[in-house]
């Protein structure tokens, strides 16, 4: 039924039930706590005491959190689908910049710090603590839904698109 397992090998053990939960991004943050986000609010999960406890219950405004980010300096960033940017300083969430457009889904950091934010439809956001900039992919002959997001190790962002893929190189957007 529904709730929070542990795997470990061929071991799975209810941690503890749960209503309908479901879990859109997970985060480790530290040897005993896992954060989850869901459709019906933000967690914080204690693996040494076997806890969940909800930190933002009310998410019925359309601000799930999507995605859960580390960033550098070795933060958590919390991404909201309706376009808010939360930074948790000492287990506190602080609310670092919103948007007007909906339907973010997906983040990531490259090395310089900058977080790379997706959208659904309304292209390409890098926010780099002191700006969020939108850059608009269709310019670019690109569908404007971007599907996911990763930094390489060579530093090039790659974002999947319907179709195909764009990279970020040198400061240039390239379609591939």
């Amino acid at each position: 039924g529904p709730g929070l397992y542990r795997i470990d090998n061929d071991d799975v053990e209810l941690i503890q039930k749960t209503e309908k939960m479901s879990i859109s991004a997970i985060m480790r943050d530290g040897p005993d706590l896992i954060w989850l986000s869901t459709h019906s609010g933000l967690y914080k999960y204690n693996t040494k005491i076997n806890k969940l406890e909800i930190v933002d219950g009310d998410m019925s405004d359309g601000s799930s959190v999507v995605s859960i980010s580390r960033d550098i300096h070795g933060f958590l960033w919390f991404i909201t689908e309706d376009g808010k940017l939360y930074r948790c300083e000492k287990s506190e969430l602080k609310e670092m910049t919103k948007s007007d457009h909906r339907f973010w889904h997906g983040a990531c950091f490259d090395s310089i710090g900058r977080l790379w934010v997706s959208s659904y439809g309304m292209g390409l956001y890098c926010y780099d603590v002191q700006r969020l900039q939108l850059y608009d992919i269709d310019y670019f002959n690109a569908n404007r839904r971007i599907n996911c997001l990763e930094v390489g190790s060579d530093d090039v962002l790659w974002a999947g698109v319907d179709g195909g893929f764009i990279c970020y190189k040198d400061s240039k957007f390239e379609v591939m």
